[in-house]
């Protein structure tokens, strides 16, 4: 743009659609940096997310008519893209979710159904989450915008697995889909279908914290304990399957209230901790 000006040609080149492509994919990379600042960040993630999925996808036909020598690394760019949502989408399953409202609490628990050929690798290792997305079957028809949740992948640790289905425990705040999935929870005996991604990211590259380690002390604070829970679970569990005393582990839990505590207390699995000594 400054060689434009200083050729003098800047009125000439701007009805150039070419150029003009050129400037739509500049200032587009520019609201994709501007909305990476912290500030805005904090103020709307959504925003932050939704204009980079949005802007990062349709900026690549800006490219490709923009400069001829870009437009390999474009289509190159586009299948890795494609490709990624293939896989995401052929690693998605859809269940039926018992969802339920905790008492006295903004928590929320659901129980999804997983398929028995996936439960392996959701007990392979805890600290392991999945993104959630609300299909359309479940989105609130009196919602002003439901087509929002085409957009929202969340992610959620998985809290407890148990054979056949995985749990988690969310707090419902003031998002679109902590507030869809409370309401869900008020259904009277309905089970709305829940998607699921993954299990993604895990614990797995930990080290041996039963072998390595004489004492390990957990903490949690919160709904945080979903994640540091099933560590605290599987460690002791790891300590008694090596003849070692479980005293070498404790957990320390802060919450808001003991109500926060009853999805952990009336756990399905027997892995109860409402009268374990270390917590």
């Amino acid at each position: 743009m400054n060689y434009f000006v200083q050729a003098e040609v800047i009125k000439k080149r701007l009805t150039d659609p070419v150029v003009i492509v050129g400037i739509i994919a500049f200032l587009s990379l520019n609201i994709i940096a501007t909305s990476s600042l912290e500030k805005v960040r904090r103020w709307s993630y959504r925003v932050f997310f939704v204009l980079h999925l949005a802007i990062g996808l349709w900026i690549l036909p800006l490219l490709f008519f923009h400069a001829s020598p870009l437009r390999f690394y474009v289509i190159e760019a586009l299948v890795l893209f494609l490709f990624d949502l293939t896989c995401r989408n052929l690693d998605t399953v859809t269940g039926f979710a018992t969802i339920t409202s905790i008492p006295h609490t903004k928590l929320v628990k659901l129980k999804i159904p997983v398929p028995a050929s996936k439960i392996c690798r959701f007990q392979a290792a805890p600290g392991q989450h999945v993104y959630l997305s609300i299909p359309p079957a479940s989105r609130p028809q009196l919602s002003s915008s439901p087509w929002i949740h085409d957009f929202l992948y969340n992610p959620f640790t998985v809290a407890e697995v148990s054979a056949t289905d995985v749990t988690l425990v969310l707090r419902a705040l003031h998002g679109p889909t902590t507030k869809a999935l409370s309401n869900l929870a008020h259904l009277s005996k309905a089970k709305p279908p829940i998607k699921i991604e993954g299990p993604l990211g895990s614990t797995q590259w930990f080290p041996n914290l039963a072998a390595d380690y004489d004492r390990i002390l957990f903490v949690a604070g919160g709904v945080g304990s979903t994640f540091i829970l099933p560590m605290y679970l599987y460690t002791r569990k790891q300590l008694v399957t090596e003849a070692k005393s479980p005293d070498r582990v404790s957990l320390i839990w802060s919450m808001r209230s003991a109500a926060e505590a009853i999805w952990a207390v009336a756990s399905e699995n027997g892995q109860t901790i409402e009268e374990d000594e270390n917590v």
